[in-house]
């Protein structure tokens, strides 16, 4: 019985810190990406306007709220704050990422990720692929935190009780 006992905690453990790696990870990429948007909103706002999809004035919008957004999802996940919120707020954004990602691809349009760069050198096959890889492993990883949150918020809960 003891032993039982001791291999679940092992494995609770074990998962538990994984997904606390993961979940510092995603805050991090999330404020990098964030801050650098943030530092540049007429650079980003050109790279928003790159992949043609928005009406002008959704461009506009999208160029300010964003990066924002971002810096919160990654604050709030580095911060261990609402982890299961904002690890599903990154998964849907990362969603949106890869779709929007691949929609160009499809269309055929030349561009650039803008994700850690504003740089508006235009994208091969090689680069797009390795985007979308990058946010499927990023979504991956906040679809991770999101599954084991409640265990994170059960032990925060019981470390403060037990000081």
């Amino acid at each position: 019985m003891g032993h039982y006992w001791y291999s679940n905690m092992k494995m609770a453990i074990s998962s538990i810190g994984v997904s606390r790696f993961m979940q510092y990870i995603l805050g991090g990429v999330f404020i990098f990406s964030g801050l650098q948007k943030i530092s540049n909103l007429n650079g980003f706002l050109l790279v928003v306007k790159n992949y043609k999809l928005l009406p002008a004035s959704a461009e506009n919008w999208i160029a300010i709220i964003l990066p924002w957004i971002e810096f919160i999802i990654g604050s709030l996940l580095l911060l261990g704050i609402y982890i299961r919120h904002s690890a599903l707020s990154a998964f849907m954004i990362l969603i949106l990422f890869i779709l929007v990602i691949t929609i160009n691809i499809v269309r055929g349009i030349e561009f650039s990720c803008g994700c850690f760069s504003l740089s508006l050198e235009k994208s091969n096959k090689i680069t797009t692929i390795g985007w979308l890889l990058r946010d499927f492993i990023l979504l991956l990883m906040s679809g991770y935190v999101y599954w084991n949150g409640k265990k994170i918020i059960i032990e925060n809960s019981q470390r403060r009780k037990h000081g």
